[in-house]
């Protein structure tokens, strides 16, 4: 909401370095890889977590500079997905649709057949 400053904020991925895990079976998200198999390239872990603070360091540096509206346009200018159709496993429900941006407060914005979603965090499958 406006004028509330988050303090924290805590970001959670995973990076498949040596293996990918197999699939789920559903078939509503991709097919999970992993950089060695996808490129024969082997990659240690701490090399990769070191390299990965660095980069994040880096970001945060620049977010606190210059806030969030340049993180998005930048983001914005790179999005594989801008415009195509996806899915949006969500905690109780899958929304399908349009991926038609990332608003100023981070959410995805979709298009659906049932109305536009605003949605903070997902599982997207495109």
């Amino acid at each position: 909401a406006s004028g509330h400053r988050c303090s924290k904020l805590a970001i959670g991925f995973g990076v498949n370095l040596a293996d990918a895990p197999e699939p789920s079976g559903d078939g509503s998200l991709a097919r999970p890889v992993s950089l060695a198999g996808e490129t024969g390239v082997r990659v240690e872990r701490m090399f990769f977590l070191r390299k990965l603070a660095s980069a994040y360091s880096e970001r945060e540096q620049e977010f606190l500079r210059f806030g969030f509206a340049r993180v998005r346009a930048e983001w914005l200018e790179r999005a594989e997905f801008l415009g195509a159709t996806a899915s949006f496993r969500l905690s109780d429900r899958i929304v399908n649709g349009v991926f038609s941006t990332v608003d100023s407060a981070g959410r995805a914005i979709v298009d659906a057949a049932e109305g536009r979603h605003e949605i903070a965090a997902a599982d997207v499958a495109a």
